[in-house]
């Protein structure tokens, strides 16, 4: 944070005409939260160094302070955390399938979700207010939990070097 602050280092002149759109010195703006904005504003792609310790200067501190026994839902993120690839995977097909059930139920027809979809449109109110999606998201993740237990089990019990890629 002191690096950034002192706009010596980075997001410099030469930066900015050597690749478009990338932001300059921070600096105070006519409200506290277009300064911060101004701030936290640094170059993502290369990474600058000011953007990598402003991330990752952050990420490195909480996982310190978080570092001891998990509680009961540190436990259940823990297994998720054991299987992640498996998750990803999972969880593709569990939501193309409910999302497919759902316009069964709302629509009696999913079509449109369908691959070619070459004429077909969906319907004009399709799609769910957030606080929905919120409560579907959640559905989702637990309903995957049993399964992804029964597979950090099985991770557990085999040997196969392939099953640590899962």
């Amino acid at each position: 944070m002191a690096l950034r602050f002192s706009n010596l280092y980075g997001d410099r002149v030469i930066d900015r005409l050597r690749y478009p759109g990338h932001p300059g010195p921070w600096s105070v703006q006519d409200t506290w939260w277009k300064t911060l904005f101004s701030f936290v504003n640094c170059q993502k792609y290369p990474p600058s160094l000011c953007f990598l310790l402003m991330t990752l200067g952050p990420a490195i501190t909480v996982l310190a302070l978080f570092d001891r026994q998990p509680g009961p839902l540190g436990r259940i993120l823990v297994t998720f955390g054991r299987v992640p690839l498996f998750f990803y995977l999972l969880h593709w097909y569990v939501i193309k399938g409910l999302a497919i059930l759902l316009a069964y139920l709302r629509y009696g027809r999913a079509d449109w979700l369908y691959g070619n979809t070459d004429g077909v449109t969906a319907p004009s109110d399709n799609g769910y207010d957030l606080w929905v999606v919120y409560l579907i998201w959640l559905g989702v993740v637990a309903l995957m939990y049993p399964a992804c237990h029964w597979f950090a089990g099985v991770k557990k019990r085999s040997r196969s070097p392939l099953l640590s890629y899962l």
